[in-house]
């Protein structure tokens, strides 16, 4: 992944971008220029269009395209809203490569995409589809979801987000192996996989410590974007939606799970959603009542 640079003026390239369309929405996508990676889809509601938008983040190795994959959970959000009624918004996918996470400016080469994608991506894809003239809201899972929750903790630019298993722990990435072993034993994925797969909980939530290492140098980079630290200091006031898999192999429904308590602790407004299932396991009509309500 290359070094990242903030000063440049063609952020967004137009040429050779692709259109897509279907029968609810028509899609332009089209790679960012370098020095960025990844790239980005607008989606415009071919009827029945409401003032809002929303943002997508994908997973780890998923792109700007998942949107409108016909065999991907976002096809089941536009089908229930299919069945709603609902009044669809604009939809901007956004991707800086399949992994990325928005961290703010540190030591690492890969960091500042914080303030790339709130001061440069936004701005700019907003202007293209006539300005924000609704809400402003959010949605990503797993790798999708960490960096959601970083927009929604960190500023004031979403109405709503929604946090779909996101990467979230009382044990450090920085902690040593014997420690983070000894965490999740503890955990409900582990109880569930100890049996079948013994060593899988463990090495997944060790691809998880490698991956924020890269982006998050140190352990103090890592405390400030800790969902479960900003959530007793954020003033944000945006509604949340939380969901995680009981048995979801990266040992993070235990995290979710005081994430969601703590911002009722402190009377945030908040959906918690457990389900009874693996990595990013959810609940669709909830969610896509949540997005476009």
């Amino acid at each position: 992944m290359r070094h990242f640079l903030f000063t440049f003026l063609a952020l967004i390239l137009l040429n050779g971008s692709l259109v897509f369309a279907d029968a609810d929405y028509t899609s332009t996508c089209a790679d960012f220029a370098a020095p960025l990676t990844g790239g980005y889809c607008v989606h415009i509601p071919t009827h029945h269009r409401s003032r809002d938008i929303v943002y997508h983040l994908h997973g780890r190795g998923g792109s700007q395209a998942d949107w409108q994959d016909s065999f991907y959970y976002t096809q089941q959000i536009r089908t229930e809203w299919k069945k709603r009624r609902a009044r669809l918004p604009v939809v901007i996918s956004v991707s800086f490569g399949q992994v990325w996470l928005l961290a703010e400016k540190n030591a690492s080469p890969y960091s500042g995409l914080f303030e790339v994608f709130t001061q440069q991506v936004m701005p700019q894809l907003e202007n293209a589809v006539g300005g924000l003239r609704g809400r402003r809201i959010i949605f990503g899972e797993s790798m999708g979801g960490f960096n959601t929750s970083q927009l929604a903790l960190k500023t004031n630019l979403f109405n709503k987000a929604a946090i779909l298993c996101a990467p979230m722990s009382d044990v450090s990435p920085f902690a040593p192996v014997d420690e983070i072993k000894s965490h999740i034993e503890k955990s409900s994925a582990y109880d569930y996989y100890k049996k079948s797969e013994p060593d899988l909980v463990l090495n997944t939530t060790l691809e998880i410590a490698q991956l924020v290492q890269a982006f998050m140098p140190t352990e103090a980079d890592y405390a400030r974007a800790n969902p479960l630290n900003l959530v007793q200091t954020s003033r944000s006031r945006t509604m949340l939606y939380i969901a995680a898999g009981f048995y979801d192999k990266y040992a993070l429904y235990e995290g979710n799970e005081k994430f969601a308590s703590l911002l009722t602790a402190r009377r945030r407004h908040n959906e918690w959603r457990p389900q009874w299932g693996g990595h990013c396991a959810m609940d669709i009509p909830s969610l896509a009542r949540f997005l476009v309500n």
